[in-house]
């Protein structure tokens, strides 16, 4: 598929599910990094850096990406 994980979210209160038998837990949220909205392929790298913070702050450690999301650009 077209998603990394980030093994730890840095807050305990967001769920969780196991990501099959490789012992990771991902958050039951997902950080999508497509083109719909156009930041994470066409925003600034601030603002980028900024949206992707705020997400891991509130314990999002899934991030679904793809070398098609923008032409490569997400």
């Amino acid at each position: 598929m077209g998603s990394w994980v980030i093994d730890r979210a840095r807050r305990s209160d967001m769920e969780t599910r196991p990501l099959g038998r490789t012992g990771l837990n991902v958050s039951l949220l997902t950080f999508g990094c497509g083109a719909v909205g156009g930041l994470m392929t066409k925003g600034a790298a601030a603002d980028q850096d900024r949206a992707v913070a705020w997400a891991r702050s509130n314990g999002i450690n899934h991030f679904d990406t793809a070398p098609l999301y923008g032409n490569g650009a997400s």
